[in-house]
């Protein structure tokens, strides 16, 4: 600092500046800088678990049926939902004594909830667009042998069509 002030106080402390700059205590940010809001904590618990929860149950699922496509949209929205409160509670830098600092604590519950509610939403939305109802085929046919009267086998083809 260059205050001629502070350059008297040192000089009748008997100390030189480089001594007064070492003994200063190391100044954090503001306590508020490390403070998570009960109710965005609360909100990214349960996100967190209902994701989480719904991932597991999509990796975990031994046949991809019909009924699954609730869990999937489910899925879609609740991911969402975690995706948004993360953007929209992702803090500002805050201009403070010494200069600038951020809410450490809050940017990294932001960071996870943007996260996983990313991979929530492309997790979820990859398998039920995977797993749409496959049409069923209108043309089928099929090659085969088959035994004549003079028990020679002759090349039966065999097309059925659906209408």
């Amino acid at each position: 600092m260059k205050d001629k002030q502070l350059d008297e106080w040192i000089a009748q402390s008997g100390l030189t500046k480089t001594e007064c700059a070492l003994i200063q205590p190391a100044y954090g940010g503001p306590e508020e800088t490390r403070y998570v809001a009960p109710s965005y904590g609360i909100a990214s618990s349960v996100f967190t678990g209902l994701n989480a929860a719904l991932n597991f149950t999509t990796f975990s699922a031994k046949t991809k049926t019909l009924h699954q496509k609730g869990i999937y949209k489910l899925g879609i929205i609740s991911g969402f939902g975690q995706l948004t409160i993360g953007i929209i509670k992702y803090p500002k830098k805050i201009e403070g004594w010494g200069g600038f600092y951020q809410n450490h604590a809050q940017r990294n519950l932001s960071l996870l909830n943007m996260g996983l509610g990313a991979a929530t939403v492309l997790l979820n939305a990859s398998n039920l667009a995977l797993n749409k109802k496959q049409k069923e085929k209108s043309l089928t046919w099929d090659i085969y042998s088959v035994p004549s009267a003079s028990n020679q086998y002759t090349v039966g083809l065999r097309v059925i069509k659906d209408f």
